[in-house]
Parts: C-alpha cells; sequence; structure tokens
C-alpha cells in the first residue's frame, strides 16, 4: 500500500528509503506488540513503576526475538529514564548496553540512534551523542525529536548557536 501510495503522489524515494519503508522490525507479532506496548508506557506518565513496567515489556519481546533492535532501543530509553528517576548508575551502563546491541542489530534504524545520542548526552559524552543525533537525522530528515535531542547535546556541548538553530528547526 505505501509502495502504491508513493507512486501516486509521484514521490521518489533512494534505495536507501525504500529498503527501510519494506523493512519489517520483527517477524514476531507478540513481540511487536510486547514493544507497542512499552513504547506506549513511555509516552504516558513516567513513574518509577510505569517504567520498570515498559522496561519489562521490552525484554518480553527480546526475548520472544532476540534480534529485534527497535526493542533493545526500547530497553535503552527506559533505562535511561530510570536513571534519571533514580541516579543509579546501573542504569546508564545497561541503557548504554541496550542501545548498542541495538545498533549491533540494525544500524540503519533512526530510533537507535536517537537512544545512544540520548545516552550519550546523559552521560556527558557530547561529540559521541551529537554524531550519534546528527545520524538519526539523517535516517529521519524531519524528526522533530531527533532535532529536540539534537539540541540539547549541542546545549551541553557549548554550543549555543547550533543548539537553537536545532531548536528553530524542531519547532518548524
Amino acid at each position: 500500500v505505501f509502495n502504491a501510495l508513493t507512486d501516486a503522489l509521484v514521490i521518489r524515494q533512494s534505495n536507501e528509503e525504500r529498503a527501510r519503508t519494506t523493512m519489517r522490525p520483527t517477524e514476531d507479532i507478540q513481540a511487536y506488540e510486547l514493544y507497542l506496548k512499552g513504547r506506549e508506557l513511555l509516552g504516558g506518565q513516567r513513574t518509577e513503576a510505569t517504567l520498570q513496567n515498559a522496561l519489562k515489556l521490552f525484554d518480553q519481546a527480546i526475548k520472544r526475538d532476540p534480534q529485534f533492535a527497535l526493542a533493545f532501543a526500547g530497553s535503552a530509553d527506559a533505562s535511561l529514564l530510570l536513571w534519571d528517576r533514580t541516579k543509579d548508575g546501573a542504569w546508564t551502563q545497561r541503557a548504554l548496553g541496550a542501545a548498542q546491541q541495538a545498533k549491533r542489530l540494525n544500524d540503519a534504524l533512526p530510533e537507535v540512534h536517537l537512544s545512544l545520542g540520548s545516552i550519550y548526552t546523559a552521560s556527558g559524552h557530547t561529540s559521541e551523542a551529537i554524531a550519534e543525533l546528527t545520524r538519526a537525522l539523517e535516517l529521519a530528515h524531519n524528526s522533530d525529536d531527533a532535532l529536540h535531542r539534537l539540541g540539547l547535546a549541542y546545549l551541553k556541548a557549548n554550543r549555543s548557536a547550533e543548539a537553537i538553530d536545532a531548536y528553530k528547526r524542531a519547532t518548524q
């Protein structure tokens, strides 16, 4: 349906874009459902219990499909949010490990680079954060989330002009 729509609208995709739109994140529907439920929890009220529940859902998705990069990225995001709540360094280590595994599994997903970039920003590795978030933006050109996170990384790197530019682009 997507391909027919892009053809009808005369939208020209690069080979890389076409490959990404036909790629399935997992063949296991239950793993994907668990992933979506975890993402839904991350989008709501972020209590420690809710974050723990989201993490359990991502872990269950990974157990069902150990090659499911998005589930690892979700686990990384939930772990980073748990670190933000608790300041327990074990969460940053878990987040970094999950994000790196997601990148090994599928380097072509913007979500993977968003997760890794956020972890690097939070841990003070701003040059790595900027590189990862720039890659996420290359994969998802109009992502306001990537631009917002890039703005934050630029701020932490004391690059105010670039941060303002990223935030302006995000609001556009």
